[in-house]
């Protein structure tokens, strides 16, 4: 998953912005972009969210499915072992 390393740069942009040697054109695209991130951030926030945790509830899901049929083959064999 790369969208933590590109939202440690999004992060360290925002800091540099408000840096003072870039104060004219940088502090109002700061303000710009803060704002525009402040707006979209918990949307797409939301969106990641739902996306990874239906993806994890697949994958656990089928690793479930997988490890009770496992336990159920093995307790099969177990039984047949013990009936003979």
């Amino acid at each position: 998953m790369h969208i933590v390393h590109y939202l440690d740069v999004v992060r360290h942009a925002l800091a540099f912005m408000w840096s003072y040697w870039n104060w004219i054109g940088n502090i109002s695209a700061g303000i710009i972009v803060t704002i525009f991130m402040s707006l979209l951030w918990p949307q797409l926030r939301h969106r990641i969210e739902k996306w990874t945790d239906a993806k994890l509830h697949t994958h656990f899901s089928n690793h479930h499915e997988s490890l009770k049929q496992h336990i159920d083959d093995h307790m099969a064999e177990v039984h047949k072992k013990l009936d003979k």
